[in-house]
């Protein structure tokens, strides 16, 4: 075989391999059918939270919730918490950024100030494994509470996709 076959030969070989994309490599680009279906329900979750009463009767938002109010904390998806509070109120959290890697049945590890949190308050998402941290995500900070009704907050699982 001559000199100038192989070389071209040998570069073919180069090209197809470099071509190919590991398997364990993960995509680098978002999907954009998935990132408007997240916009949509999320403008579908603003329509639920807006006003329809004539009578405007609707509580206001807190900044604040003391620990001894609320029982638990319901994690929707990486966007919305939801505090049930022993009085029956259910308080609507839109986390401030997305929280990476935070997702529904996780365990929230929240920082409190004098015994209550607050807008801006940082916590964390756990996920226990028998008795162990298996996950943790980044810091993520909370957003204003808003009382919403539990047929609200149904309408909003719906729209979400949270059982």
């Amino acid at each position: 075989m001559s000199r100038p076959l192989i070389l071209i030969f040998a570069l073919f070989l180069l090209a197809a391999c470099a071509s190919k994309t590991p398997p364990d490599a993960a995509p680098q680009t978002t999907d954009p059918a998935t990132s408007a279906q997240q916009d949509l329900a999320n403008a579908n979750v603003d329509a639920l939270l807006t006003p329809r009463s004539r009578n405007n009767d609707y509580m206001a938002t807190e900044s604040c919730l003391k620990t001894s109010d609320y029982d638990r904390v319901e994690v929707l998806n990486g966007e919305y918490l939801v505090f049930h509070d022993l009085g029956g109120t259910t308080w609507l959290n839109k986390i401030k950024k997305r929280c990476s890697g935070l997702r529904p049945k996780m365990m929230l590890h929240l920082g409190v100030s004098k015994r209550q949190i607050c807008v801006g308050g940082m916590f964390a998402g756990v996920q226990n494994f028998a008795g162990t941290i298996e996950t943790m995500t980044a810091s993520c900070y909370l957003g204003v509470f808003e009382p919403i009704s539990k047929d609200q907050l149904q309408a909003i699982k719906t729209f979400l996709g949270v059982r």
